[in-house]
């Protein structure tokens, strides 16, 4: 553990310094200016927009901020951290943290800049999705992603990163026009959204199981 809080720590020192960050930070100014022009001025349904808005923002800003997976392994950065005590899982959990924490960051911006814009009151569920599920969700798409990363190769990997990020522009756009259109239950919201996080967590599990140092070395 304390291994893996090393690799936390040098994750968080590199995203002060990688513009990715102020791109991605730059991203969620943008959309929450997009949100509150007078296109989206009309009432809506604040908290389950909410359940659907935290973890959108959070993942868009962990999918940027990950690509330090593919990053790292064309540079060479990877062996050299795989030359040194850590273990694999003690490395990718490590990342996953330091990545997580700037994600998680920038989707509790987008929910108290919804909240006061809106006057959201939190209620527990909320408060417990928010504290606890979103950012669970969050970790759980950036393990995966940095899983399949660690894997695939440079072609595959662009494969992945334009049907994610079409995928996440899909989504940005249906919340934006259709949740409070659509009555969509809350409760509906927390259910998925939790099922989705344990299912990536256990399929990223699985996939660090048949990861060794030996496959990612490789010329």
């Amino acid at each position: 553990m304390r291994r893996s809080l090393i690799i936390v720590k040098k994750e968080l020192v590199e995203t002060l310094r990688d513009r990715a960050t102020v791109s991605s930070y730059l991203f969620v100014g943008a959309f929450l200016m997009l949100f509150n022009s007078t296109t989206f001025k009309g009432v809506i349904n604040v908290e389950a927009f909410t359940v659907y808005l935290a973890p959108v923002v959070g993942v868009a800003v962990g999918f940027n901020l990950a690509n330090r997976f593919v990053r790292e392994k064309g540079e060479g950065v990877l062996e050299t951290l795989l030359c040194s005590p850590l273990t694999l899982t003690e490395l990718w959990l490590g990342k996953v943290v330091g990545l997580l924490i700037p994600s998680y960051i920038a989707s509790l911006i987008s929910v108290m800049v919804i909240g006061i814009a809106r006057g959201l009151t939190l209620d527990a569920p909320l408060l417990i999705y928010i504290t606890l599920v979103t950012p669970a969700f969050i970790a759980s798409v950036i393990g995966l992603l940095g899983c399949l990363y660690w894997i695939l190769g440079m072609r595959e990997v662009r494969i992945l990163n334009y049907v994610v990020f079409f995928t996440l522009s899909a989504v940005m756009f249906i919340v934006l026009r259709f949740v409070n259109a659509m009555s969509v239950s809350i409760e509906l919201g927390y259910l998925v959204i939790t099922a989705t996080s344990l299912a990536m967590l256990s399929l990223a599990t699985c996939l660090m199981r048949y990861i060794s140092k030996e496959r990612l070395i490789k010329p």
